[in-house]
């Protein structure tokens, strides 16, 4: 099998000189990169609400996918909450709240199916961070391996460690090629599933548009491509995969995500709506829990 390193933009992850050292120059394209990756690694650690995080929290993960080089005063912004306001195509920034909180917004979702629903699935799952290596071909972004910090780094050099192949949409076509052709040898399938299931192929729709009972085989079948395309990767580079590159307990089926973050959600807005109709006595007694007194006060003084 052939390896094919995506191309990058020249002027992607650029270093230049500050006084005596040198700093990390990343485009606005790089900039929404990370955050995504920053959603995904919040995904992948299992968390139900992983499309929904604090501004701290996402500050914390940039600064850990980009070696503590991220710097939103790059962007010409005074504060990370005015640099995601930048992103605001792919997430939705909530300052109505205490601690104030960004959310991935639906549309990103939907534009980025094929690695981003794809990612979890009933056997186990191929690590965040190489899954995204892999397969974000469409960005331009190179993906570096580094074995001292255990991580993909997103807009590195080769001078930073060996970059990660990512496939391209003529490999992923000919995986759903050699997919419809697993499917037609099977029993059972319908002449109008195999019909759609061509289609599927031919005008590369969504895994959405597959036979509601193909998508996880589908699920399975693309993970074990990627869990092969990077063993062969390691196997010739001469290096050896991390002990986590394929982890066999999956986080909760996303449906089940998706309902309690909203019961989470229609709950507060609820709760909001109830204190909005409360009397002076009636808020005199309420009980707050200390942990939400605590976060607030924190906030507030820090």
């Amino acid at each position: 099998m052939t390896l094919t390193v995506a191309t990058v933009p020249s002027d992607i992850g650029k270093t230049r000189s500050v006084g005596e050292g040198e700093q990390r120059e990343f485009t606005m394209k790089d900039a929404k990169t990370l955050v995504r990756q920053a959603f995904q690694q919040a995904r992948v650690s299992g968390k139900p609400d992983w499309y929904r995080m604090t501004v701290a929290v996402m500050k914390n993960r940039l600064l850990n996918l980009t070696k503590r080089e991220f710097d939103e005063s790059q962007f010409g912004t005074n504060s990370i909450a005015e640099f995601l306001v930048l992103c605001e195509d792919i997430l939705f920034l909530d300052t109505t709240v205490v601690p104030p909180m960004v959310e991935l917004r639906e549309s990103e979702l939907r534009n980025n199916a094929e690695w981003n629903e794809n990612l979890v699935h009933a056997a186990g799952r191929v690590r965040g961070d190489f899954w995204q290596a892999v397969i974000d071909y469409s960005s331009g972004t190179q993906y570096v391996w580094d074995a001292n910090e255990n991580q993909v780094v997103a807009g590195g050099t080769e001078l930073d460690g060996p970059i990660v192949p990512s496939i391209d949409s003529t490999m992923l076509r000919d995986w759903r090629s050699e997919f419809f052709d697993e499917v037609r040898e099977g029993s059972g399938v319908t002449v109008e599933q195999e019909t759609r299931t061509k289609g599927w192929v031919q005008m590369f729709l969504p895994t959405s548009s597959l036979p509601s009972h193909m998508i996880s085989s589908w699920n399975r079948f693309l993970r074990d491509k990627v869990h092969e395309w990077l063993l062969i990767w390691f196997n010739e580079s001469g290096l050896d995969p991390p002990s986590d590159l394929f982890a066999i307990s999956p986080p909760a089926p996303r449906r089940q995500r998706q309902r309690g973050a909203e019961e989470g959600q229609a709950l507060r807005r609820f709760v909001l709506r109830v204190v909005g109709e409360m009397t002076e006595r009636e808020l005199q007694q309420l009980t707050l829990p200390a942990r939400a007194v605590l976060r607030v006060t924190r906030t507030r003084y820090s």
